[in-house]
């Protein structure tokens, strides 16, 4: 069998904080209070672990919103640079020659459709 304290002596213990001078009379009401303390002493521990985990979760979270303005920061100066190393005159006449050019092509089809009626008619 297991031995077991029935009566615990808190007379002479001043560092016994947690039970009032009063209440230290009797082993059973002892042991009640310090039982409850521990109850709450586990919850404020478990609270106190879920806090930690959740502080270390926002951290977290914080470092990848930080790591994502910083890549997205890096992709609009790489978007700026190839938009200012763009040739914008080349595109330009580029498109202006591709204008000319389908114009040119519409009037030798008229034209085109023109003779061909003309040699039609004789």
């Amino acid at each position: 069998t297991i031995q077991c304290l029935r009566r615990l002596l808190c007379d002479k213990n001043d560092n016994l904080l947690m039970i009032h001078k009063d209440l230290r009379s009797t082993t059973d009401l002892v042991l009640w209070i310090l039982k409850l303390h521990q109850t709450y002493k586990d919850e404020i521990t478990q609270l106190e672990n879920e806090y930690a985990d959740i502080e270390y979760k926002a951290k977290d979270s914080l470092l990848q919103k930080l790591l994502i303005e910083e890549k997205e920061t890096r992709l609009q100066i790489e978007i700026e640079t190839l938009n200012a190393a763009r040739p914008n005159e080349y595109i330009r006449r580029k498109r202006h020659f591709l204008i000319w050019v389908n114009n040119f092509r519409k009037n030798v089809q008229n034209q085109m459709g023109w003779i061909r009626r003309k040699l039609r008619v004789k």
